[in-house]
């Protein structure tokens, strides 16, 4: 399971957290979540626990952060090299 650990700031347009979230079973452990400005654009910075790889995505529909994450991340770990097999 991805456990997304998300910034207050996020947290008050993604919704409240659960109240105690699930141990991760991804290898790269929970994920952090804030939001990134860089000028008038609007970013999310996710930084991986254990490895801590970095993923930026744009800000927009940051309700679906949840749903739109792991195809985000599936790109970025493709673009490094790592096996289709192990991304998924």
């Amino acid at each position: 399971m991805l456990v997304l650990r998300c910034a207050q700031k996020l947290l008050t347009r993604v919704g409240p957290p659960v109240a105690d979230p699930p141990q991760s079973t991804t290898a790269l452990g929970d994920w952090y979540a804030q939001p990134l400005a860089v000028g008038h654009q609007r970013y999310m910075l996710l930084v991986s626990e254990r490895s801590r790889l970095p993923i930026l995505m744009p800000a927009r529909n940051v309700k679906h952060l949840a749903a739109r994450f792991p195809a985000a991340l599936s790109r970025v770990l493709k673009g490094l090299g790592v096996p289709a097999a192990v991304i998924s």
